[in-house]
This record gives C-alpha cells, structure tokens and sequence, in this order.
C-alpha cells in the first residue's frame, strides 16, 4: 500500500507541475499576442509610410523631368496615371 501511495504522490506532483508549466505558458501566449498585436500595427504604420514615399518619389521625378526638360512622354504618361487614379477614386466614391 506505501507504494502505491508514494506513486499516487508522485503523479500528483507531476500534475501539479504540468499545471504550474501551463499557467506560465498561458501568459506567454497572451504576451506574445500582444507583441503580434503592437507589430502588426508598427508594420502598417511603416506600409502606408512607404506608399507616401514612393508616391512623394513619383511626383519629385515628374517635377525632376519638367525642369530638365525631359522628354513630354514622360510626363503626359505620368499625367496620364493620376487621371486613371483619380477616375477609379471617383468611380469607388459614386458606388
């Protein structure tokens, strides 16, 4: 019976430790789904910065082409992309 009882002693301190590992495994799920959450918004946030840049990039090369005289291809296509951008945000806003 005395060993029956030290086993029975045994697995409820396994158990116990199972329990404890998982209560601290359970926080660093919840930690880490808050750092997920915090980085998913930083790389957003870098997203739309980077769209900025590049569109700020486009017209600083439009602006670049019209003062050094470039060729008028350049800029009638360049012209040509912001009316077919500024049609499809105009024909989202009437839908």
């Amino acid at each position: 019976m005395s060993e029956a009882l030290t086993k029975i002693q045994g697995i409820k301190k396994e158990i116990k430790a199972l329990i404890s590992k998982q209560a601290e495994l359970n926080t660093e799920i919840e930690t880490l789904k808050q750092v997920q959450k915090t980085l998913k918004g930083e790389v957003e946030g870098h997203l739309k910065t980077i769209e900025n840049l590049i569109e700020k990039n486009k017209t600083l090369e439009l602006a670049k082409s019209l003062k050094q005289g470039e060729g008028n291809r350049d800029v009638k296509k360049r012209i040509d992309e912001m009316v077919r951008e500024i049609d499809k945000c105009i024909e989202l806003l009437n839908k």
